[in-house]
């Protein structure tokens, strides 16, 4: 009992963390949950983790462990694409893929990742997409705006339409004061999201901002 006890603690600070985009710290704690119980929850947690610090091939074998218990487990095969899609695993994609589909025959994300595996121009630019994101992230982290801001506006190249992106482009001009792209970008990121009240309060405090300089 206490040590079903210790796990839920585990769990509960881990997915905290994560949540909080502390990988590393959320990390710790799932990997002392599969010391209590390598459950498939505990497995994906930590993958999860591992995903988050940007270590696909750590990753990799925790879902494929869950994967060959649960291969009808959609949330988890679709971290298993993603893990093998950033370590550009084309062979090992086009392996596990049949089968996926079989398991999955209506997941949409499964067919969409079909779609993407299958043409190689379309999988090299998801792939330099999600790289772009992952540097601007860790430049982020290390309070490197500028260079932040040259890998998300790269991402976009990839996908215009991609909200996260967009809203993160226009937080970044905010923080370097330049309000007018800030607007432009705000208001992308509304048209896509048009409820999202974070990017209503962001545009009207970006308006009153470009107000106040004239």
């Amino acid at each position: 009992m206490f040590r079903k006890l210790k796990e839920k603690i585990y769990q509960k600070k881990g997915q905290k963390l994560l949540a909080a985009q502390k990988a590393e710290k959320a990390n710790k704690y799932f990997l002392k949950c599969i010391v209590l119980n390598q459950s498939a929850e505990n497995l994906f947690n930590l993958a999860l983790s591992y995903m988050a610090l940007y270590q696909y091939t750590e990753a990799e074998i925790y879902l494929r462990r869950i994967y060959e218990k649960l291969p009808q487990n959609e949330l988890n095969a679709l971290a298993l694409i993603e893990s093998l899609l950033l370590q550009r695993k084309w062979h090992s994609l086009n392996t596990i893929l049949p089968d996926l589909k079989k398991n999955l025959p209506a997941s949409d994300s499964i067919k969409k990742y079909n779609n993407i595996i299958s043409d190689a121009v379309e999988r090299e630019k998801y792939v330099n997409f999600r790289e772009h994101i992952q540097f601007a992230f860790q430049e982020v982290d290390q309070g490197n705006t500028d260079a932040a801001l040259e890998h998300f506006l790269k991402a976009e190249t990839y996908f215009k339409d991609s909200f996260d992106i967009i809203q993160n482009i226009g937080i970044i001009y905010f923080q370097k004061s330049d309000y007018d792209n800030a607007y432009k970008y705000f208001e992308k990121a509304l048209s896509l999201a048009p409820g999202n009240l974070r990017i209503q309060k962001n545009l009207i405090k970006t308006k009153k901002m470009i107000n106040s300089q004239k």
